[in-house]
């Protein structure tokens, strides 16, 4: 009986031990998901600034010809 429960309580702890193996690699796979995520922001943030800015020097160059 008692090897019984011995083997039941590896089986648990080898279960747990995978469950926590899943885990660790879902949130790492987050982890790379959020970081990517948040490069991308970055990114589409600094293509919309550059685009404001060649959008401003294009109206600046416009005027100033339209004042020549």
């Amino acid at each position: 009986n008692a090897k019984k429960y011995q083997t039941e309580i590896m089986e648990l702890k080898n279960m747990i031990t995978a469950l926590k193996k899943s885990l660790d690699e879902g949130n790492s796979r987050l982890d790379q998901a959020e970081k990517r995520i948040s490069e991308l922001k970055e990114r589409s943030l600094e293509i919309n600034h550059r685009s404001k800015r060649k959008k401003r020097k294009r109206v600046k160059i416009s005027k100033e010809k339209s004042l020549s």
